[in-house]
């Protein structure tokens, strides 16, 4: 079954599969939740058709504000919950090569996101740091999907960095806590 919306309508009307909610009410011992979109997350979610006709026909019919707004609204509703976000940036992909517009609006995405973290304390943004080449491994034949050894990459790349977060939020909890 497929799950149409964006990823907001999709948080908040619990079609996802495990919600950030769910797992805090759950007492989950979460500090932060990693986002991270992806060249899907730049055309119109509602259209059910191949992804090469909908990236093509939907690149123009929504704007990279919305899809920021959209993406944005997982991060208020982690923070709402007390649960600090990280951003990953849109990374590349061979669509975004090829069809007119898409790479750009990938840029202004990242972008956006950039500027709401910058102005949220309790998010953070890092650019993909697993640059898309068909010539590698790192990434599936589809051209949109990190391989495991891609994902491999992901993970070490963003270690020192959701490092770094847990660190200053876990100095900033106990700069804030009153004195025995």
């Amino acid at each position: 079954k497929k799950r149409k919306g964006t990823a907001r309508e999709m948080l908040h009307a619990g079609s996802l599969p495990l919600t950030l909610a769910g797992a805090v009410n759950a007492d989950a011992p979460y500090d932060l939740a990693i986002v991270m979109a992806g060249t899907n997350d730049l055309v119109s979610p509602s259209i059910d058709a191949p992804i090469c006709d909908v990236l093509a026909d939907t690149v123009e019919k929504v704007t990279s504000d919305d899809i920021v707004e959209n993406l944005w609204g997982l991060h208020e509703g982690a923070h709402k919950l007390g649960v600090a976000t990280l951003a990953v940036g849109i990374p590349g992909s061979r669509a975004q090569k090829y069809l007119d517009g898409l790479a750009e609006k990938a840029q202004d995405v990242n972008r956006g996101l950039e500027a709401k973290c910058s102005n949220e304390p309790m998010a953070s943004y890092f650019p993909c740091p697993v640059a898309f080449d068909d010539d590698t491994d790192l990434w599936e034949e589809d051209g949109l999907h990190m391989t495991a050894a891609g994902y491999e990459a992901l993970g070490r790349a963003l270690a020192p960095v959701v490092a770094e977060i847990l660190r200053t939020r876990k100095a900033e909890a106990a700069a804030e806590r009153p004195a025995r």
